[in-house]
């Protein structure tokens, strides 16, 4: 379900089904995207007749005739995940790949993979949903907590330092969807969070971190592609290094060298507090972002997809 949040700039404008295997997901989706049509039932897709299938990740590709099929990708990652050198990467079976920019470009060609693209930008960014409401009622920084999920999770080493935080500022905690799966480690720290919630301190188990992004005064992250992601709001980042790089790479992410890293626990409340004083990171981090995701004046990044995907159907 956590995919659907990068197809739906292409939903809002162009309407479609979507397709899962999972009751659950049908029940969240209805939760929290209550007017997208959602199906289980494979006749479904048949009897919609799509132009194409949408795909956020290398799932089994569903044989519809006269479809193309199309990958939109589900982050900004830095683990090594999309280009990786495996048996079940279809990325070369995809009729179109749409990028967000170079960088995820070479990492597809430094593997010798040959795919059919398209540099777009992020579509996620043209249109962010509102919250809609205040969720602390007091005039504190926000700080944004976003933990991934494995072992390369801030939450090995910086639960207990993220509560803290709570006591000078405001902390939302939005962890990767896969925390709360059967084979995540982290259980017991999300566990700790959930039992300290207060005033100042709440979890969230939404699907788009976007929305929280607006709010947010300050990023706290480990390998989580949403370090990215934040980066377009221009705001001080933290890296809570969890001291297990990513396992695809064997190596811390290169994006961090443009951001504050703190390695040790006891030091987080001091890094912050100095970030919020000065943003030492932000000219490094704003030239960064500029090489990072593809811009182009006169269009946004959903419409030059839609483009792309409609040269794709006129060479069919």
């Amino acid at each position: 379900m956590g995919h659907f949040a990068h197809m739906l700039p292409y939903y809002n404008k162009l309407g479609g089904l979507v397709y899962t295997t999972e009751q659950h997901v049908i029940d969240e989706m209805n939760h929290e995207y209550p007017a997208v049509k959602i199906t289980k039932t494979p006749e479904d897709i048949v009897e919609f007749q799509p132009d194409i299938v949408m795909y956020a990740d290398y799932n089994h590709l569903i044989g519809v005739p006269g479809t193309k099929s199309v990958m939109v990708f589900h982050a900004m990652e830095w683990k090594g995940y999309f280009a990786q050198k495996k048996d079940w990467n279809t990325c070369e079976r995809l009729d179109l790949c749409l990028l967000y920019g170079e960088d995820i470009l070479k990492e597809f060609t430094d593997n010798d993979w040959d795919i059919n693209y398209e540099i777009i930008g992020y579509p996620r960014f043209d249109d962010v949903a509102s919250i809609g409401f205040d969720l602390f009622a007091n005039d504190r920084k926000t700080i944004l907590v976003a933990p991934t999920w494995s072992n390369e999770s801030l939450l090995k080493k910086f639960t207990q330092n993220i509560i803290d935080l709570s006591k000078d500022y405001n902390v939302i905690v939005k962890p990767h969807p896969m925390t709360y799966a059967f084979r995540d480690n982290n259980k017991e720290h999300m566990c700790k969070l959930m039992d300290a919630q207060t005033d100042t301190l709440k979890v969230f188990t939404n699907v788009d971190i976007l929305p929280f992004m607006v709010i947010s005064d300050m990023l706290v992250t480990d390998c989580s592609g949403c370090s990215s992601e934040f980066m377009f709001y221009d705001k001080p980042i933290v890296i809570a290094d969890p001291g297990c790089p990513p396992v695809a790479t064997n190596k811390n992410p290169e994006i961090w060298k443009v951001f504050k890293v703190c390695d040790n626990p006891k030091e987080l409340t001091t890094v912050v507090k100095e970030q919020f004083e000065k943003d030492v990171m932000k000219e490094k981090r704003n030239n960064r972002f500029k090489t990072l995701v593809y811009q182009e004046d006169g269009s946004t990044a959903t419409e030059r997809g839609i483009r792309a995907m409609e040269k794709l159907l006129v060479e069919k």
